[in-house]
């Protein structure tokens, strides 16, 4: 869990898949495989843990022109910067994803349903909506 935690954080802001975030883990040996590699469908039960234990968000992809989320592509925000800092300690080379992470919990202190959108295969940070109008 110590080890997917950290890759979460790593990664805030970079499109994932559960596939991905698991093959990732085993390509790079940063899980024990003394009982066996794990599945996708147990990385994706400790991914759903943390985010029901409000450490991590899931934003999902929108496909804007379809006007339908995707399955795949999703990103992941830290509940708290900080929590970032102290896990991976202070880098400032990924400033841009710290950023997007601000705006992320911000967008979602304001109460919009925030997920992330794309357009063919240009990318929009944020596709946010509240009752009146979406705002990208």
């Amino acid at each position: 869990m110590h080890r997917l935690c950290l890759f979460l954080a790593d990664s805030v802001g970079s499109g994932l898949s559960y596939n991905n975030i698991t093959n990732t883990l085993i390509s790079n040996k940063l899980l024990n495989f003394d009982k066996g590699k794990p599945s996708v469908h147990t990385v994706q039960d400790y991914v759903h843990a943390l985010t029901e234990a409000f450490f991590y968000y899931e934003a999902n992809r929108y496909d804007i022109k379809g006007k339908k989320l995707l399955t795949t592509g999703s990103k992941f925000y830290i509940v708290d910067p900080g929590l970032r800092t102290f896990l991976l300690g202070n880098s400032s080379k990924d400033s841009g994803h710290v950023l997007e992470n601000i705006v992320y919990m911000e967008l979602l202190r304001r109460g919009l349903d925030v997920t992330v959108g794309k357009l063919g295969e240009k990318e929009v940070d944020f596709r946010a909506v509240d009752n009146e109008k979406t705002i990208y």
